[in-house]
């Protein structure tokens, strides 16, 4: 009869065990990063888990990391195929249910605390968003500029539809901050004011533009 008992105790167990596990299964996205005091939320940060064991994370619509989880109790452990060995051990997972999911350890002294929401489809990036051609919207400067965000990186700069610039650009992965590189000059920070669908405004944040709005609209077509 003891036996029996300790026997219906176990298959409880492992029957709530694998119910809670099943619960990470599907997409989520990141959506408060604190570390210590401190905001460190990376924009557009999302995590699929898997019912293989294998998960993969990425921001807006890349993927930058895949590898294999596991959950023993309330401790999820990730194990990143290609990257570098993390020396932090696992997460303690303080919360999951059907919408939410709060982790937390400590990393060189900092709790770290993550919050992620069910999602059912990848959170665009301010990458994303601002892929395409931007025609500058100024009195002072002709209609026939424009920039040309591309996807592999590549920025094309036009000044009156007569000069061009090729370079390259990126967005910090944590703030609204766009970096220009050319290759005949230093790098220029833009902070990205706003952006929608049909419109860019930028503020400069460098030495040689600071404090410095452009606006730009969204076009289908070159400037003629």
């Amino acid at each position: 009869m003891k036996s029996k008992i300790i026997l219906v105790i176990l298959n409880v167990f492992v029957i709530s065990f694998s119910l809670y596990s099943q619960n990470i299964l599907g997409l989520w996205e990141v959506k408060s990063v604190t570390v210590g005091d401190q905001s460190m939320t990376p924009i557009g940060r999302w995590t699929q888990f898997n019912d293989d064991s294998t998960y993969y994370s990425g921001n807006g619509w890349q993927q930058h990391s895949c590898g294999t989880f596991g959950m023993i109790e309330s401790q999820l452990k990730l194990q990143e195929k290609n990257g570098i060995i993390d020396p932090f051990g696992a997460f303690e997972v303080l919360k999951l249910n059907s919408d939410t999911m709060i982790w937390k350890r400590v990393e060189e002294g900092d709790e770290i605390e993550v919050i992620l929401v069910k999602a059912y489809k990848k959170p665009e990036s301010l990458s994303n968003k601002i892929i395409g051609l931007w025609q500058i919207k100024s009195n002072s400067i002709s209609n026939n500029s424009y920039l040309h965000f591309r996807w592999d990186r590549v920025l094309i700069d036009c000044y009156d539809g007569l000069s061009k610039k090729i370079g390259y650009w990126q967005i910090n992965g944590h703030k609204p901050i766009l970096t220009l590189i050319f290759e005949e000059e230093t790098f220029v920070k833009w902070e990205i004011y706003s952006l929608t669908d049909s419109m860019l405004k930028l503020r400069g944040i460098s030495k040689s533009n600071l404090d410095k709005f452009i606006s730009y609209n969204r076009i289908n077509q070159f400037p003629e």
